[in-house]
């Protein structure tokens, strides 16, 4: 603690948890770090054991795997699971399904990677692969082998855990597929399983944004504040609850909900995105940047904010630099959900790719009809890049968008 604010030496002491000869002592200067530097983050440091972990809770996922494969053959449990989440972080879609297949194939905590393996398929969108591995996942539920670390994780957790997990996992299949009904029941199932049970804080607040999506606004509601009531430290359901107040323009609601999910997780890039976002629809640029450039600083993998700092610069009249912001976001954003899908339709159209962009993005409108709750966030970003009469196609995709609001509505009946 003395040298925390010597860099050179805060360097040395990484260097040393990377290279020393003894588990125990890289472990301990690892965990020391960690207690310096992550302290925002309770009770971190005791599940940290290698100096791969401190760099994948610093979003330095590069890092993260380099140092992870210098000691694969020796490396605990939930340094394997963050190299899988460091591999899909960077889109390496391939090496994170064959890691989790092959900690599978060693029976490794086996039941619990299932709901891994599950999200490698479903982020690279192979959503059919994504059903089936979650649904095994919670076939096996409870066939553990007594000796196995999940075994162990179990005797202290409620039962149905690995289920629960898998459900909330097989719902976000669902809802990057566009399977609205399918996502409602997985959810429902999981929170079904133990409604009361705090692991269900995540069904609760997917629940809430499938809701959201299908323009249940009281519905999302209820379930983002089931959520908070939960697990009142989390700041997911907050940031949920921003978004949706953000949409109403209920400006100070939103505000304060972004704020409070600051609050509980001051390294979570997501809220100070959306803030950002607020603040662009307000034509507050100042506040903007400021919060795009904190969103970036925490997590430069992060796409979206990436994006987003595009349109502040094409609304400051600065459309080459926009452009670099949104060829480098596309890289890091998802591609295969069908959220992201008509996103990335929008700045396909920003960055010239006209036509291609307006074809595929009413394929999407006609034959995946998207529900009016989710093209109303999709208009967000299309009104902000309206305000670029530079952006040609922009008024296309709005007027298509605005067609498919009032014809596209899913009743209630059909869930």
């Amino acid at each position: 603690k003395y040298w925390q604010k010597d860099a050179e030496v805060m360097l040395w002491l990484e260097d040393v948890a990377i290279k020393h000869q003894d588990l125990e002592i890289r472990t301990k200067i690892t965990q020391g770090i960690t207690e310096i530097k992550l302290s925002h983050l309770d009770n971190l440091s005791s599940s940290i054991q290698n100096i791969g972990d401190f760099y994948y809770y610093q979003n330095q996922y590069e890092k993260a795997i380099s140092v992870y494969l210098l000691v694969e053959y020796n490396l605990p449990f939930l340094s394997r699971f963050r190299l899988g989440q460091s591999y899909l972080k960077l889109k390496r879609f391939d090496e994170a399904i064959s890691h989790y297949q092959q900690l599978i194939a060693e029976k490794i905590n086996s039941n619990f990677i299932y709901d891994d393996l599950g999200k490698a398929f479903r982020e690279s969108g192979c959503y059919p692969e994504a059903v089936e591995t979650l649904n095994y996942g919670i076939k096996i539920e409870g066939k553990s082998n007594a000796n196995s670390i999940d075994y162990r994780i179990m005797t202290d957790w409620e039962n149905n855990t690995v289920s629960i997990l898998c459900l909330r996992q097989l719902g976000a299949t669902y809802l990057d597929w566009g399977k609205y009904r399918e996502a409602i029941s997985a959810y429902q199932t999981g929170i079904n399983l133990a409604p009361k049970y705090e692991i269900n804080y995540t069904n609760y607040n997917q629940l809430g944004m499938v809701y959201d999506y299908l323009g249940e606004e009281d519905a999302a509601i209820e379930n983002y504040h089931q959520a908070i009531k939960l697990n009142p430290k989390n700041s997911g359901a907050y940031n949920n609850l921003g978004y949706l107040y953000r949409s109403r323009e209920q400006w100070e609601d939103a505000i304060n909900a972004f704020n409070t999910a600051i609050e509980l997780d001051p390294l979570g890039s997501t809220a100070y995105r959306n803030l950002g976002l607020l603040y662009l629809l307000q034509n507050n640029l100042i506040e903007a940047e400021q919060a795009f450039l904190t969103a970036i600083k925490i997590n430069s993998y992060y796409g979206n904010a990436v994006l987003s700092f595009g349109i502040l610069k094409v609304l400051q009249g600065n459309l080459e630099e926009a452009k670099t912001n949104w060829q480098a976001g596309l890289k890091l954003y998802p591609e295969y959900a069908q959220d992201a899908r008509l996103y990335r339709t929008l700045y396909a159209i920003a960055l010239g790719e006209i036509e291609s962009g307006l074809t595929t993005l009413q394929q999407i409108l006609n034959q995946e009809k998207p529900p009016v709750g989710l093209l109303r966030y999709v208009m967000e970003i299309a009104h902000l890049l309206q305000r670029c009469p530079q952006l040609t196609g922009i008024n296309e995709a709005v007027t298509m968008i605005e067609k498919a609001i009032s014809t596209h509505p899913l009743p209630k009946s059909s869930l």
